[in-house]
Parts: C-alpha cells; structure tokens; sequence
C-alpha cells in the first residue's frame, strides 16, 4: 500500500500535460500565433499602400513582436487559465491523503470515504514525467501520482509488472516541461 497527497500543482501539472498532448489544443496555439502575427503583416502592408509610414511601422514592430514572444505569454496565459480552473474546481481535493494498492487484477485506490478499483484492462495508458505518474484508463479518467512519496521506485516496479503483463503502453517523457 501506497500513500498520497496532492496538492494544487499536482492538479495543475496534470491538466498542463494533458494539453501539451492534446492534438487540438496544439493547432489551436499555433493558429492563433500564426493568426495574430500575419494579421499583424497584413495591417502593415496595408498601411504601407496608403502612404501611411507610422502606423505602418507599428504594425511591423508589432508583428515582430507577436512571432517571437506571444509563444512564451500564451504559455503563461494557459497556465494562468489551468491554475484557475485547479483553485475553482478541486479545492477541496488538496493535501487529502489517499491510498494505492494493486491487486491481481485491479488497481486500488482509497481515501477516508471512497474507494476505486481500476481494472487493470481498462487501463490505456501510463504516462511518466519527471514529477509524475499519470494513469489515463480507457474511459478518460486519470489517477495523478506525485514521484515524490518515499517508496516510488518500489510503486513504479509494482506497477510496471502488472501493466507490462496486460501489455499497457508505458510512455516515459521524463524532460517534459510546460511550453
């Protein structure tokens, strides 16, 4: 048995994963980059066929300005959003202690007032940072688990042979980083 405790950047670091992976989320980024700095190029062009020299200029520096750095204040806003949503949502799960065991044939979790049992089939995939583990199972839920409780190698070691006997794809991405 393992025990535990979330925190809010566990929360956070976990929705930031989840839309790092997301394909959606991506072309969603890149577009509206792409969107805001060619946009950006054509109000200049435009002011430059009017003869309109200053606020040509504004519109290149601004240009300039949006394909360097709005990558770097989109990821602040989208961690900003994320950290809101942890704060709004799942206050009331912080620091609440929790419980993992495996079993034969389930993955077994608890608190002081609910237990799961994941059935280790239903489990989709492991994926592995350098903070943490997220198990993802087949119908979208997920189970956050901080490395940074004592007996994480011996966990790791427990789970990897339940999971590699049911052959679950195991992804380590332990460089990840929010970008």
């Amino acid at each position: 048995m393992y025990t535990i405790k979330l925190d809010e950047n566990d929360f956070l670091e976990f929705q930031l994963f989840r839309a790092s992976k997301s394909k959606r989320i991506k072309r969603k980024r890149i577009t509206t980059w792409l969107f805001l700095t060619i946009s950006t190029f054509i109000l200049a062009y435009l002011f430059m066929a009017t003869g309109n020299n200053t606020v040509r200029n504004y519109f290149i520096v601004l240009g300039v300005v949006s394909l360097f750095f709005f990558p770097y204040y989109q990821r602040w806003r989208y961690r900003k959003h994320y950290l809101k949503h942890v704060r709004e949502n799942l206050h009331n799960q912080f620091l609440k202690e929790a419980h993992i065991k495996f079993d034969a044939e389930y993955l077994v979790t608890y608190d002081d007032k609910n237990e799961s049992k994941i059935d280790i089939a239903e489990i989709d995939i492991i994926n592995e940072t350098s903070e943490h583990i997220f198990v993802k199972t087949k119908p979208g839920q997920s189970l956050i688990i901080p490395k940074r409780f004592v007996d994480v190698d011996k966990f790791i070691n427990g789970l990897n042979q339940i999971t590699s006997d049911a052959g679950i794809l195991w992804k380590r991405d332990l460089s990840w980083k929010w970008r």
